[in-house]
């Protein structure tokens, strides 16, 4: 048998591969599972006509199983890679021949096979030595050399969890990445790295193999090789204008020599399983009696038993009504391969995960196919990368821009959820008989559709040359191309007071997004002596272009043709715009390491964008860092201490996410003017823009410590960072007699983040348990130093933000207990003497029983001027734990995460204990305890209609620590043994079973601690108003079982 024969075979099993792909096109998936057949029927006849060698392959320090390591025969092409297990099958020439086993971050070794049919490594990890190498902007660097803070996330432990997106996966893996996130399928969670650094958006920045994306949930986390966070301006400050929030680096897994068919599947079950005690029909109908009687009012027909229409065969549960399991499944097949010249990884990716409310809630689906190829002749290599994907999204919508789970609390137990009376079939509150605005949210749910459909697709190409020693250029290209379609239909129904809709609707919306990318880069690496320089130069260019088109129609009998013609009203409205942007830059890098002690980086970009005036449309942003590898140092000699390093950054970063026209005024050019009787074409500009607005801009520095201890067991990280953000746009006020419908944007805001950052990592043996230990900590504080122009507050839901103090304290008034008689209520408004007898006017219809309040300016009346910093909405750190156990063929492993000291305004609390006295909604259990003559002691105050006191007003009432531990995931897995898994013609068999979201340790009363996004659904930005939980989806328990096979 020749060497390399197995390996040409497999070239000509790729071209079988791109033709079988071409013809069948719109059926991957078919195609993938026939292909995976074929490999194992010739691949294992193969195997068993020659001779075969097997075994595992671990790290030396931890015993853990090392996937993805190269096993070549010595002086042949021959070769396989390591699975998910560490387990690897090779056909050899003889059993007399020498393996070669290499990995990145460790020791390569030559192992002889001296006859064996079974051979075993253990690989010793080079970071013992520094040569650990991680990605970085535009390169790659041994982590040891870092002189910037970057994190890496394990690639493994992200896919363990059932999230579609990484941002999700990401949360409680890394200190100084901080995410809160909705358990509503299809949304994306809130990254922020290292705090807040602008009003507007504050997403990081995502770069998957080389090329800017958004949309991360469109990203495949099966097909992730590696992700590093880049999160100081050293780091970052390659990228420039959109680093300011940081940069997320992901590349995809590439191919290898050797076949190799993975397929990994899982099916598993979300529910929310929280539930909030409220009342059921006989209470509900008591409190309202008891709330109309205090107010001098007759009960609701429906509450009153001597009226026809007592509702007394009622009692709707609607919690139990509307939550449902939600079935997850997940599958994922990749065939990769190659030989000495070419590469390859086909994976193509199927996820859905049903609603886990009835009708049409929230649910996600995404199909996916990536395509990396890698190609090397001589001087010349270039490859590719394709990534098709489609997505399937249900929003969720109530047409009053209202949280779904709020309007499922309050809902009333007197409404059934049908009625064939009503148009659409389900039931609702009557103003007159239940007085109640009561939202069906089964019913809402079951006639409402909001479907989102994407398609995307990606080409990324690239190709470099080694021009001679050390020299490289390499140019990097892609496009990017989006379309969505999405509508609300709304059709005819009539679900009782407030909630009805007489024509039907539907609004229409088509986008189309198409992102080119344009680079070029120069790299010089020389060592000259102990001194070994970096060099990178390169320009880059990008252009964005976006069309959005959209109508209404109204008049839909029935639902059968959701499309804007079908709609019978003639008044039906179009509009179709587009914008543009573009992006020029220039960029320089400059690494040195002298005699592996002293590091230095440099760097330097210049950004120039279209979506500036010409006055700024360019900036320059530099960065600096150094480094000292302190055990390299002839003096150094303490054993235990494997490596220790101290570094210093400093750096300015730039924000360019504002709107693609906001220096350029809008004209209405329909400002016509009748002059007798003859209307005379006219236009006005209706906006006053700024035309010098220029970047956001962000200054940091940071100071860490990195070390590696006891035989690279136990390795620490230490950082301290600060960072500055100034120019923030925010909107000034300007007189109405300008004429502008909105105020200008203004540089004119800043803001401080600083804190801490601890991360460790511990692994460990003992005979054949292998364990490792690991956990992070992330302390962040915020500062507002300026507001612009006057300073004026920017108010929220209950909150605050002002100079001085944080974004988004939480603010209202302070409670002080319980009115008990008429003598201890002010009746004077003045406050005259109110002040002698030390008591303050609250409102003309406070009474025993009502909340007092305090008067904290002392000027005898309870108002505005009352209200205070309630508390802080920024936990006092962000933690993350977790450890992972090997024995034999078995495998545990267990993710916590969580917050420390922040608060959360309770909302949803809010309506079920004060609320419904506004709108006759239900009321949660404890409102039982409520005061009356002959409970003076009670914990609520008295119940009454309108609530006259406004004892429900935003207070400390509301406001509860929102500290938690989350137990994120456990995963329990089994591994077939070599032996029993190569009889089944595989190369490994693993199956396992995951609990998420297993439980949650917190004393917070609602049903998630843990916000997203969603949790502040307010008109105001939800970034002003991030501890106020208005209603968020909760996170649903999810247990799954998978397997995961290769061969």
């Amino acid at each position: 048998m020749k060497a390399g024969s197995t390996l040409k075979s497999q070239d000509v099993w790729m071209k079988k591969v791109w033709t079988t792909a071409k013809a069948y096109r719109g059926k991957w998936l078919g195609w993938c599972m026939g292909m995976v057949g074929l490999f194992w029927f010739f691949g294992s006849a193969n195997v068993w006509a020659q001779q075969q060698v097997s075994g595992t392959v671990r790290d030396a320090a931890s015993g853990e199983p090392l996937p993805g390591v190269n096993v070549v025969v010595k002086g042949t092409t021959l070769g396989a890679a390591t699975d998910l297990d560490g387990r690897y099958r090779l056909v050899v020439p003889s059993l007399q021949d020498t393996l070669v086993f290499s990995f990145v971050g460790y020791e390569t070794r030559e192992e002889p096979i001296a006859g064996r049919s079974v051979v075993d490594v253990r690989l010793v990890p080079t970071v013992l030595r520094g040569e650990e190498v991680v990605v970085i902007g535009y390169g790659t660097q041994r982590r040891v050399d870092l002189t910037g803070a970057v994190a890496v996330a394990d690639p493994a432990e992200l896919k363990k969890l059932s999230t579609p997106t990484l941002a999700g996966a990401l949360q409680g893996q890394l200190a100084g990445v901080a995410v809160t996130s909705s358990g509503a399928p299809g949304e994306t969670p809130e990254v922020r790295i290292r705090g807040i650094t602008s009003f507007g958006s504050n997403e990081p920045l995502y770069i998957v193999d080389g090329v800017p994306v958004d949309r991360i949930i469109d990203l495949n986390i099966s097909d992730i090789e590696s992700v590093q966070v880049l999160k100081d301006a050293a780091a970052a400050a390659i990228y420039g204008t959109r680093a300011a929030n940081g940069v997320v680096i992901i590349t995809t897994r590439r191919g290898q020599r050797g076949l190799r068919v993975e397929y990994e599947g899982s099916v598993g079950a979300a529910n929310i399983y929280q539930r909030w005690d409220v009342l059921e029909r006989e209470e509900y109908q008591a409190l309202m009696n008891e709330m109309d009687a205090n107010a001098g009012r007759p009960p609701a027909p429906a509450n009153d038993p001597s009226s026809p229409f007592y509702v007394d065969d009622v009692d709707t549960d609607w919690q139990d009504a509307a939550f449902k399991p939600g079935l997850m499944t997940s599958h994922n097949l990749t065939v990769s391969g190659g030989g000495e010249v070419s590469t390859y990884s086909i994976a193509g990716g199927y996820l859905r995960q049903e609603p886990t409310m009835v009708g049409n809630a929230p649910s996600f689906e995404r199909v996916s196919l990536r395509v990396n190829s890698d190609h090397r002749r001589g001087r010349f290599s270039f490859g590719e990368s394709i990534y098709l994907v489609h997505t399937k999204t249900m929003r969720q919508e109530t047409r009053h821009e209202e949280s779904i789970i709020r309007n499922t609390l309050v809902a009333i137990p007197t409404l059934p959820i049908h009625d064939p009376n009503r148009k659409g079939g389900y039931a609702g509150a009557d103003a007159n008989i239940h007085r109640a605005i009561s939202l069906n949210v089964v019913g809402v749910n079951n006639l409402i559709e909001s479907p989102v459909d994407a398609y995307r697709g990606l080409l990324n190409l690239y190709g470099q040359i080694d021009l001679f020693s050390g020299l490289s250029y390499k140019i990097n290209t892609a496009v990017d191309v989006t379309e969505s379609e999405d509508y609300l239909f709304v059709p005819q129904f009539d679900m009782g007071y407030f909630f009805t809709e007489q024509n039907g609707t539907l609004d229409y919306f088509k986008r189309r997004y198409v992102y080119w990318l344009l680079e070029h880069t120069l790299t010089y690496d020389r060592v000259f002596g102990r001194h070994h320089f970096t060099l990178l130069g390169g320009a880059t260019w990008e252009k964005g272009n976006y069309v959005h088109t959209g109508g209404n129609a109204q008049g839909y009998a029935n639902s059968n043709f959701k499309t804007l013609e079908a709609g019978s009203n003639p008044n039906k409205t179009v509009f179709h715009w587009k914008s543009a942007n573009a992006l020029q830059s220039f960029l320089g890098r400059l690494n040195y390491n002298f005699a592996d002690r002293y590091l230095l980086s440099a760097t330097i970009r210049r950004d120039g964008s279209s979506r500036f005036g010409r006055n700024n449309r360019y900036g320059i942003f530099p960065s600096i860092s150094a480094g000292w590898r302190v055990s390299n140092e002839p003096f150094f000699d303490i054993p235990f201490i494997n490596d220790l390093k101290i570094r210093g950054s400093w750096g300015r970063l730039g924000n360019q996410n504002i709107d693609d026209y906001a220096t350029a005024a809008v004209v209405n050019t329909y400002a016509h003017y009748n002059f007798n009787d003859n209307l005379a074409p006219g236009a006005i500009q209706v906006t006053l823009v700024n035309p010098n607005m220029k970047w956001e801009t962000t200054t940091s520095w940071d100071v860490g410590i990195d070390a590696t201890l006891f035989d690279a067991r136990l390795q620490l990280t230490v950082d301290y960072y600060d960072k500055t953000t100034d120019g923030i746009l925010v909107r000034v006020p300007i007189p109405l007699s300008v004429g502008s419908t909105e105020n200008p944007l203004v540089n004119a805001a800043s803001l401080k983040n600083w804190g801490w950052e601890f991360s460790a990592t511990y692994r460990g043996q003992r005979g054949s348990l292998n364990y490792e230990l690991w956990g992070n900590l992330t302390t962040w504080n915020n500062k507002v130093l300026s507001l612009g122009y006057g300073g004026e507050p920017i108010y929220g839901f209950a909150s605050i933000t002002q100079e001085g103090g944080e974004i988004g304290a939480i603010y209202g008034w302070v409670t002080n207990g319980i009115f008990q008689s008429e003598d201890e209520i002010c009746r004077d408004a003045t406050g005259a003497t109110c002040r002698e007898r030390g008591l303050a006017y609250q409102t003309p219809g406070t009474a025993p029983g009502d909340i007092r309040f305090k008067d904290l300016n002392g000027d005898g009346i309870i108002n505005d001027q009352d209200r205070t910093v309630l508390g802080s909405a920024i936990p006092d750190f962000y933690y993350g734990w977790g450890f992972r156990l090997n024995y034999r063929q078995w495998d545990f492993s267990l993710l916590a995460q969580g917050t420390y000291g922040n608060k959360i305004f309770n909302h949803p609390r809010r309506m079920l204990e004060a609320g419904f006295q506004q709108a006759y909604g239900n009321a949660a259990e404890t409102v039982k305890d409520h005061w009356r003559p002959d409970n003076p002691d009670a914990k609520m105050p008295r119940v009454i209609y309108l609530d006259p006191n406004g004892n429900g007003r935003d207070s400390d009432r509301w406001v509860e620590d929102g500290s938690y531990l989350r137990v994120q995931n456990v995963t329990l897995g089994y591994t077939l043994p070599a032996s029993l898994a190569s009889r089944l013609g595989m190369v490994s068999l693993r199956v396992y079973v995951s609990a998420e979201n297993l439980f949650t340790l917190t004393g917070y009363s609602g049903l998630d601690p843990d916000l997203g996004d969603d949790g502040a659904q307010v008109e105001n930005d939800a970034l002003f108003s991030r501890g106020t939980d208005t209603g968020a989806w909760p996170h649903p328990r999810i247990i799954r079982a998978g397997v995961q096979l290769s061969f």
